[in-house]
């Protein structure tokens, strides 16, 4: 009986030990997992691009192009590109860079490429991504600003303006009226029997009618009278 309870207690001994050894195996195992999740941080460089002034219902495309400095890690492809139409705003993106240890890490962002028609924003901006611990995790942030003006902030914003925008045309100035000069009325002398007729019929006396076209009469046959008699001196 003693030798049968000598070998239960090895084997339960022996089965406690794999039990322990398995958990221990288990624990590192899982320690070494979560600390590979929570020590990489993940973080995609992106922006916006707008083509102002477009009318278009053709897309026009945009590419960018992303730059590292000092060993920065990178994405898989260094060049992104965005086809847009009309003139709204639209986001690019390069594609994530994974980041396992904490630091700055400093690129170039600007565009290389646009559509005729257009003219391309030549904007080069300087892009920081900070790594670092928050609550036992790495977490990473990004920002710019535009090269040779560190002190600001700024989105990365490339606004590409149309060519050959129409002008609006400035309103032809009406030309003045010229005044009208009046036209000088040249008067032509009545004789003396005319005028006291026209008074007379304006009065209505008729006498003074009768009298003054008898004396009208006579004048005009007067005048008849001498051309003739000219005109005989003139034959002879």
């Amino acid at each position: 009986m003693s030798g049968i309870r000598t070998k239960i207690q090895r084997g339960s001994r022996m089965l406690t030990a794999a039990v322990l050894a398995l958990i221990l195996v288990l624990s590192v195992t899982g320690i070494g997992a979560g600390a590979a999740i929570l020590h990489q941080a993940d973080l995609a460089i992106r922006g916006t691009v707008q083509f102002g002034g477009a009318s278009n219902t053709e897309a026009v495309r945009a590419e960018f192009q992303l730059t590292g400095t000092d060993d920065a890690p990178m994405p898989e492809a260094d060049r992104t590109a965005v086809d847009l139409t009309g003139s709204a705003e639209q986001a690019f993106s390069f594609a994530a860079v994974t980041y396992t240890s904490p630091g700055k890490y400093h690129y170039q962002v600007k565009q290389t490429v646009i559509s005729p028609g257009y003219r391309m924003d030549a904007t080069v901006y300087d892009v920081t991504v900070a790594v670092a611990y928050e609550d036992g995790t790495l977490a990473a942030v990004m920002y710019a600003n535009r090269e040779g003006d560190a002190g600001s902030k700024a989105e990365l914003r490339f606004i590409n303006e149309k060519e050959g925008k129409e002008e609006k045309p400035e309103p032809t100035a009406k030309p003045a009226k010229t005044p009208a000069v009046p036209t000088a009325v040249r008067k032509t002398a009545v004789p003396s029997a005319v005028k006291r007729i026209s008074a007379a019929v304006k009065t209505g006396d008729s006498s003074m009618i009768a009298l003054w076209s008898v004396i009208a009469a006579a004048a005009v046959l007067g005048t008849i009278v001498i051309a003739g008699k000219r005109k005989k001196r003139n034959r002879k």
